[in-house]
């Protein structure tokens, strides 16, 4: 969904409808949650277990993180209006990778007609498709500004870059120690 969001720029208001094709496995834990939590989570928690949850956010905002997990964003009526547009179906070519994969496929029809697929057999960050460091670095911002400021997080990036020549690896662990802890 991100990709998709970087790739086509596209706004998620222009989105008719986003179904998101799984394996069996995924489909039935996802698609068959009686309770209705993961079509419409109310916590952090369930909001985390939920594959529409995730995909919806992260069109709408085009990043997700901690920050899309906040209360007021479950709740978020933009959030919550693409999910109402969006379903689940079991893609069973997606079963011949499990589990040495977990694939799945995102597939966008737009108000215009337009209709866009996305499919990742190995997502982002599987050992086969490695995340790049730009990608890894924007992701270890996102988290680490709840507890580090700007000048330490820049400190830990630079050390990572080093880390063959740190000659002690506490001096990185200082770098990620809150300030509060300090």
């Amino acid at each position: 969904a991100l990709q998709l969001h970087q790739e086509l720029q596209i706004n998620w208001r222009d989105i008719a409808a986003l179904q998101i094709g799984l394996t069996r496995r995924d489909w039935d834990n996802q698609a068959h949650d009686s309770s209705e939590s993961r079509a419409r989570p109310k916590s952090r928690d369930a909001a985390n277990h939920s594959v529409r949850y995730g995909v919806a956010a992260a069109l709408v905002e085009g990043e997700l993180g901690p920050d899309q997990y906040e209360p007021a964003k479950l709740e978020s009526k933009d959030i919550l209006e693409l999910l109402d547009r969006t379903s689940l179906y079991w893609e069973e070519a997606h079963d011949n990778h499990w589990p040495a994969a977990n694939p799945a496929t995102i597939k966008i029809r737009t108000n215009d007609g337009r209709e866009i697929s996305k499919t990742f057999i190995h997502a982002p960050g599987h050992p086969t498709n490695p995340l790049p460091d730009e990608a890894l670095e924007k992701k270890f911002r996102q988290l680490a500004r709840r507890v580090l400021d700007s000048k330490q997080i820049d400190a830990a990036i630079a050390a990572t870059r080093q880390l063959a020549e740190l000659p002690d690896v506490r001096q990185l662990t200082k770098l990620v120690r809150p300030q509060s802890f300090v």
